[in-house]
């Protein structure tokens, strides 16, 4: 169970293919250091070429359409 885990966030994070997205979540009171998930309140940045990718973007491209084909069916 936990393995399914761990590949499947793997799979969706897109650090892997050397991108990067900022401001995943934020804080909302900084004096008691609570955060929460951005579900558009603050504005999101999506820098690709951040960084060497462990996977090709071409390879996470096509396990993310994968993904969600295999998703529709359930």
């Amino acid at each position: 169970m936990q393995e399914d885990y761990c590949k499947s966030a793997i799979l969706g994070n897109e650090k892997y293919k050397g991108d990067a997205l900022l401001q995943k979540s934020f804080t909302y009171d900084y004096l008691q250091k609570k955060r929460k998930k951005n579900e558009g309140e603050v504005t999101q940045y999506y820098i690709k070429d951040h960084h060497p990718a462990i996977i090709d973007p071409e390879t996470f491209d096509y396990v993310q359409e994968e993904l969600k084909r295999r998703q529709k069916r359930k």
